[in-house]
């Protein structure tokens, strides 16, 4: 649920003081608010107090070398192969940046792309590969999942 301040959530009230969000490598994002007795039901008041909302836990994986396309009559591919070693399939997306950290595009299932999702299966492993036409583009790759992952 995303919420903001002043709003009413029913069973805790409404929202005031909604804190500053703080990041952990484990927990991901994480917002404190403190919750009042809600004045528009009928039904028992949340006791006032601190509460705190998180998302799930983001992992992040990076591939330091990623290039795509051709210069000086040499082509160039980079092959992405992503394992996971959990029982449970999950969702992965890849980004794509330039050497400055700037967002940038490759050319994968000959679309251009600054990332792609993919879903690497329990147990399993996915895997794709830039197309390696047009201009050479070169830089780095951040993986994100809710499950740690290897590749």
């Amino acid at each position: 649920m995303v919420a903001r301040a002043d709003q009413v959530v029913e069973g805790i009230g409404q929202l005031d003081g909604l804190g500053a969000p703080a990041f952990d490598d484990q927990q991901g994002p994480l917002v404190a608010f403190v919750g009042q007795a809600n004045p528009f039901t009928d039904s028992p008041a949340a006791p006032e107090g601190i509460y705190s909302a998180t998302a799930g836990a983001i992992y992040t994986l990076s591939f330091p070398q990623v290039a795509d396309g051709t210069a000086s009559g040499a082509g160039w591919r980079t092959t992405f192969m992503l394992a996971n070693q959990s029982t449970t399939a999950t969702s992965a997306t890849v980004s794509f940046y330039d050497d400055s950290g700037a967002p940038m595009t490759v050319r994968v299932g000959g679309q251009q792309q600054r990332q792609v999702t993919v879903t690497v299966p329990a147990s399993g492993v996915a895997q794709f590969q830039t197309d390696g036409t047009g201009a050479l583009e070169t830089g780095w790759a951040r993986v994100q999942s809710d499950q740690m992952l290897s590749g």
